[in-house]
């Protein structure tokens, strides 16, 4: 028996060609010239819209401070200093027209007493003098107050024995069949920018504006005078005029505003753009620097 020999075939390996490293790496971290400029031509872009948007686009500014209810009033307010001799009236009482609300007497003739006090002269009366309008008059050394309307008092700002002096408050009455407005206290950083005529948008809590909208009203009454108290920042008193005295939902019965109903309400001042609003603090910035 004869062996069979079997052919075997050997492949002889050759080493790869070597592949320099830095090369390597730059075909590793390349990229197409499109991809490394797009995103920059992307944030050009963008900022370029940006800019045309801002220059057309358009904020309102609006001062927001809190609201509440109440029927139109009038307060009157002491014309002189004195002190309260005699108060006729009092809070959730009825007033005529002209009814005696309180008596003030100068400081002077309070300082009398005994055989220095003032006496009264039996033509008291024919001295007696209207000032300031039919709600106050003077007689002698005093200052006496009336009601110019008739209607609810609602606050009595004084004590008896307590010294008033001008443009104080004195007493508040709600003239009948008075319609309602709004009551808010704007702080005085931001009173200088409240006018006359202003459109407010109110927004009532029990009431939300997604399904009653948001009514609207207008600026009436501007107080000149600050009502702020110790320790706390003062504020000014603003009315706002109603549009409607009603709200409701679409397809239903309005609902009557009542007193007493509070909320919100946003005060319009003007508009601003918004190239305005981003350069801003970059004026504020060269502003400050110029000052110094």
């Amino acid at each position: 028996m004869t062996d069979k020999q079997q052919a075997v075939r050997v492949d002889h390996a050759y080493p790869a060609p070597g592949r320099h490293p830095i090369k390597a790496a730059r075909m590793l971290c390349s990229a197409p010239s499109w991809v490394l400029s797009g995103p920059i031509y992307l944030v050009a872009l963008v900022t370029l819209v940006g800019l045309v948007f801002s220059f057309w686009a358009i904020r309102e500014e609006l001062v927001v401070v809190p609201l509440i209810l109440e029927r139109e009033s009038t307060t009157t307010e002491a014309v002189k200093e004195g002190i309260v001799s005699r108060i006729h009236i009092e809070e959730g009482k009825r007033v005529g027209l002209l009814d005696k609300l309180l008596d003030v007497q100068a400081q002077s003739s309070m300082q009398n007493s005994g055989d220095k006090a003032v006496q009264a002269k039996p033509d008291d009366a024919d001295e007696t003098k209207t000032m300031f309008g039919s709600g106050v008059t003077e007689t002698g050394m005093m200052t006496g107050y009336k009601s110019t309307h008739a209607g609810m008092v609602t606050m009595v700002h004084v004590k008896l024995g307590g010294n008033v002096s001008p443009g104080m408050p004195l007493v508040t009455v709600v003239k009948d069949g008075a319609g309602l407005v709004g009551r808010v206290l704007v702080q005085s950083k931001d009173i200088g920018r409240i006018k006359p005529g202003q459109v407010v948008h109110l927004k009532y809590f029990a009431y939300p504006d997604r399904e009653y909208g948001i009514p609207e009203g207008t600026v009436s009454d501007i107080s000149t005078k600050p009502d702020g108290r110790l320790g706390q920042e003062s504020s000014y008193r603003v009315l706002v005029t109603l549009k409607d005295a009603a709200v409701a939902k679409p397809g239903e019965k309005p609902q009557t505003l009542e007193t007493g109903l509070e909320g919100v309400a946003e005060i319009k001042t003007g508009d601003k753009r918004w190239i305005e609003l981003l350069f801003s603090p970059v004026a504020r910035f060269f502003s400050q620097h110029e000052k110094k």
